[in-house]
């Protein structure tokens, strides 16, 4: 067929040949990787795929040291301290008496363990688009049933577990059509594998949303949906394994260079001397011989250039630092607490802040909690989070700060004059750096003895003065 109709013009075979290129090479210019209007495909010249699945960044997370750190560690060290559920109340929280709400919550998370679970959640969610947590109820004898949703208000519903699940294992077949509904265009049901005890096999069955809890971070247009962590970061990781790899395979070869063979001029090599040589050059290649002895041929050295690969390294670990906001001394693990800088030491901390109050909190404390409550396994109230201040000092900065406010209260009561010239509750809050209510405190006991004691000493030091200039 010489001839292409679009409908309104008539090609030549030629014509439309050029015109199908152009238009494929713009689709390929729309895509990742491809520069110069689809000419060059960059991802295809470094090695790098274009659809990354759960897969590839599992398979990353579990074979590069790089890869699980970014993962680990902030995970890590949001959830090592744990948090506290507390219940608001309107005379407020200082009260040390667990309220009924926080009694069951204390007795969930002791049964169920579910500190552990949510850190296992968690690092599937940030693996994945999403990660869910399958509610482990009792109100259906069967699987089949668990398709159903959960009926509210059952008094005698229990949580017997609760299993983190990715996304490679929960498949979403059902969402929210209805418009008026708040939940449209959310999932309702979904295919989960659920492992068999003892066995290797899974099977898989259909779960009603309610029994529930689905997560997902970096959330764009579907919110169900999020942004794999290690997906603006999966082409740095892999130049990070050709650098790495490269190196030690130059090391390799390099620390045992290659030889080349040259018959010296005017010998005539047998056949029997050749192969005797092979088997030598064999032998001497399986560690078997050390040395090597031949008549009419000589062997020369090939000298391989080794390179230190730190400052290639450092380059991709630098932008892998930038995309991730973990420091890079953090992420090498070179340095850590007292030993990172400050200024790096602060930077994580923000970040594990941003990840509890952006992360954490919102996409699996609260939803659990909230829908534990919406179930009847926790009473009704408000409640809030509360997690350990990332700032405090640490024990050993608490004792320096003990010791050195100690030291300045000592110098101050040494000098009979330092009352006179400074009120000794201005001290205390200001120099020393004590809260209100630490300084009322302190202050119960300095006001009826120290402060007599330092006028009493400035009165025996003026008399003596006194004393001392009548005798001269």
């Amino acid at each position: 067929m010489n001839k292409q109709t679009d409908g309104l013009n008539t090609l030549s075979e030629g014509q439309f040949n050029a015109v199908a290129s152009l238009v494929s090479r713009a689709n390929l210019a729309n895509k990742i990787g491809f520069s110069y209007e689809g000419a060059r495909d960059l991802y295809g010249a470094l090695g790098y795929k274009q659809n990354l699945e759960y897969q590839d960044y599992k398979n990353q997370y579990e074979r590069q040291d790089i890869a699980k750190a970014i993962i680990d560690r902030p995970i890590e060290e949001v959830w090592k301290d744990g948090f506290l559920v507390i219940e608001k109340s309107e005379k407020g929280n200082n009260t040390t008496d667990k309220t009924d709400f926080e009694k069951k919550w204390f007795e969930l998370e002791k049964e169920l363990k579910i500190i552990n679970k949510f850190i296992r959640l968690d690092k599937l969610t940030s693996l994945g688009q999403f990660g869910i947590l399958y509610l482990g109820l009792n109100d259906v004898p069967t699987k089949k049933e668990l398709v159903k949703p959960v009926k509210m208000g059952n008094k005698n519903i229990k949580l017997n577990y609760i299993k983190p699940i990715s996304e490679d294992n929960a498949t979403i077949v059902e969402w929210e059509l209805n418009e008026n509904n708040v939940r449209y265009g959310l999932p309702t049901i979904y295919s989960i594998k659920i492992g068999i005890p003892g066995s290797t096999s899974t099977s898989s069955v259909l779960v009603h949303h309610t029994r529930i809890v689905h997560s997902a971070y970096d959330t764009l247009e579907v919110e169900y949906l999020g942004t794999p962590t290690l997906k603006a970061v999966f082409n740095r990781l892999q130049d990070l394994e050709k650098i790495t790899g490269g190196s030690a395979e130059m090391f390799w070869r390099g620390a045992r260079p290659g030889y080349q063979s040259k018959i010296e001029e005017g010998y005539s090599l047998e056949p029997t001397d050749l192969a005797a040589f092979k088997e030598q050059v064999d032998e001497y290649e399986n560690n078997l011989r050390r040395i090597i002895t031949s008549k009419g041929i000589s062997l020369d050295s090939l000298t391989a250039p080794l390179e230190k690969p730190t400052e290639y390294v450092a380059v991709q670990l630098q932008m892998i630092s930038a995309s991730t906001k973990i420091p890079k001394r953090i992420l090498t693990g070179s340095e850590r607490g007292e030993l990172a800088s400050t200024q790096d030491r602060n930077a994580w901390l923000e970040f594990i802040k941003a990840y509890r109050v952006g992360r954490a909190t919102p996409v699996i404390v609260n939803p659990f909690i909230d829908r534990c409550i919406l179930l009847g396994l926790l009473p009704k109230v408000d409640y809030m989070i509360e997690w350990d201040d990332l700032f405090a000092p640490s024990e050993k900065e608490r004792v320096k700060i003990g010791l050195d406010r100690a030291r300045a209260f000592n110098e101050y009561l040494k000098q009979p004059l330092s009352i006179e010239i400074l009120d000794p509750h201005k001290f205390i809050k200001f120099f020393l750096g004590f809260t209100n209510v630490e300084s009322d405190m302190l202050l119960q006991d300095i006001d009826g003895n120290i402060v007599d004691e330092l006028r009493l000493q400035e009165e025996t030091i003026n008399e003596e003065e006194i004393d001392n200039g009548d005798n001269k």
